[in-house]
C-alpha cells in the first residue's frame, strides 16, 4: 500500500528545506543610459533613495538572500549600493553594462559589454556567477560570448 506524503507530516516536514529563487534585475539609470534619456546616475530617483533601501531591510528582517541582477554602469556609478547589496550576503550577478538588447549586438559588443561590467564588478571585490540572457539569444551565442 502507498502512503500518502503531505507537508504536514512531521517527519517529511523536519527533513525539507524550502528554497524560493528571489531575483531582482536592473538598478538605477543604465537602462535610460541605454536609451538615451540620461548620461548620469540620478541620487534623488526613488528606486535608490527608496525602494532599495527598503527592500534590503525587509530582506534582512526576513532572513531572507536573494540574486541582484546589476548593469555594469550601475557597480561603477552606484558603488555603495552594491556594497551595500554585497555585504548584506546577497549575490550579485552581472547584467550586461547598460541594460542593452544583447540580441542587436554583435560578439564583439557583447563581448566588451560583458567583460567591462565584470571587471567593474570585480574592482568591487564582487565574483559575479550570474548572467542572465537577453531576450533574442540563443544558448550557443550566450555560452561562446560568456567563456570566450
Amino acid at each position: 500500500m502507498n502512503k500518502v506524503v503531505s507537508d504536514r507530516d512531521p517527519e517529511i516536514n523536519s527533513h525539507k528545506t524550502r528554497v524560493l529563487c528571489l531575483t531582482f534585475d536592473n538598478l538605477g539609470e543604465a537602462r535610460n543610459v541605454f536609451l538615451n534619456k540620461s548620461a548620469v546616475p540620478d541620487w534623488e530617483a526613488p528606486e535608490i533613495t527608496i525602494g532599495f533601501p527598503q527592500v534590503l531591510q525587509l530582506l534582512d528582517r526576513l532572513q531572507i538572500r536573494a540574486t541582484f541582477f546589476v548593469e555594469g554602469w550601475s557597480a561603477l556609478h552606484y558603488g555603495a549600493i552594491i556594497e551595500n547589496i554585497h555585504n548584506s550576503g546577497h549575490e550579485i550577478g552581472l547584467h550586461g553594462w547598460i541594460h542593452e538588447h544583447f540580441a542587436s549586438l554583435d560578439q564583439r559588443a557583447a563581448r566588451q559589454s560583458i567583460h567591462d561590467g565584470l571587471k567593474v564588478l570585480q574592482l568591487r571585490g564582487i565574483q559575479s556567477f550570474g548572467f542572465p540572457m537577453s531576450t533574442g539569444w540563443k544558448v550557443r551565442q550566450s555560452i561562446r560570448v560568456s567563456c570566450c
